[in-house]
Parts: structure tokens; C-alpha cells; sequence
């Protein structure tokens, strides 16, 4: 994931037609990255977090040469990542939820029942349309991460990694 926000980043200063191409391109890789590496979690969002710990400064450094039309485009791409992670992973949804105890049941039901009510806002706030897709997408990011993680197919040694990710991260973000 890294790697295609740099690609899209340095397409994209030749204006937004080919960022939008570039970053089509790079969700579509990303989806086979995710589909190939669906097993293993632990590389999927360790890559993630590579990705968000960076991209900032990417962005940042590449800033300068983007149209201001290109860069939402360099900076929006990644909000497909976990809609399409959802996707990719919502055929373990019944086994997932028969196998979870109750009391994870009651939190799954919670975070998908807030994302169903995020979803309902969409369409029921007198909002500009623009600032209720704005704000649905930075409600509905936590309970979709939290579905996402919980569909992953998770062994003791895969949490592990992904913990020592988010270590690693802050350390070099620090």
C-alpha cells in the first residue's frame, strides 16, 4: 500500500484524470494484494500501517508538484481500503459470528448497527450532500475497521505481528 501511494502521488502531478486512473489501479492492486494475502492478516495490515504512518509525509513531499484538483484524489484514495478489506472478507461473517462468545456478539452487533445508523444519516440529514459523506465516512471508519479486523482469520503469531507493527510505526512516526 505504500508503494501505490507514492505511484498515485507521482502520477498524479500530471494532473486529475490520470491521478483518478492511477489510484483506480491502485485500488485494484491492492484488492488482489488483499484477495492473495487473505489468510494472513498480519501482512495485510501491517502493510496498512506502514502506509498510514507515512502518508502524510508523502503527500507532503509531493505536495508542491500536484494541481489542488489532484491531491483529494492522492488523499482520498485510501478510503476504499477498508470498504474493499469488508468485501474481500464478509464470506467468514456467519462462521465468525457462530464461533464468537456472546459478549463479542453483543460488540459486533453494536458496531455494525451504528454503521447501519451512520448509513441511515446519509439519507435522513438535511446536510449538503458533500458534508454528509465528509462526516459519515469519519463515523463509520472505527465500526468498519473493527468488522474488518474481526473477519481476519487471526492466529496467536499474527496478532503478535501486527502489535509489533503498530510498535515499530510509532517508533519510526516518533
Amino acid at each position: 500500500p505504500t508503494m501505490l501511494a507514492v505511484a498515485v502521488g507521482v502520477v498524479a502531478r500530471a494532473g486529475v484524470t490520470p491521478a483518478m486512473v492511477s489510484a483506480a489501479v491502485a485500488l485494484a492492486l491492492f484488492g488482489i494484494y488483499a484477495i492473495v494475502l487473505r489468510n494472513e492478516p498480519a501482512v495485510v495490515l501491517a502493510g496498512l500501517i506502514a502506509w498510514l504512518s507515512v502518508e502524510r509525509f508523502v503527500v507532503a513531499a509531493l505536495s508542491p508538484t500536484l494541481t489542488p484538483a489532484a491531491l483529494p484524489v492522492v488523499l482520498g484514495f485510501k478510503e476504499f481500503f477498508f470498504p474493499l478489506l469488508a468485501l474481500i472478507h464478509v464470506y467468514r461473517a456467519p462462521a465468525t459470528w457462530k464461533a464468537s462468545p456472546p459478549a463479542v456478539r453483543w460488540i459486533d452487533a453494536l458496531a455494525i448497527a451504528f454503521g447501519l445508523l451512520v448509513l441511515v444519516g446519509i439519507f435522513l440529514s438535511p446536510a449538503p450532500f458533500a458534508d454528509r459523506l465528509v462526516y459519515a465516512r469519519r463515523l463509520a471508519l472505527l465500526p468498519l475497521i473493527y468488522v474488518v479486523v474481526r473477519l481476519m482469520p487471526w492466529t496467536r503469531r499474527s496478532l503478535y505481528s501486527v502489535i509489533a507493527a503498530i510498535f515499530l510505526a510509532a517508533i519510526v512516526v516518533a
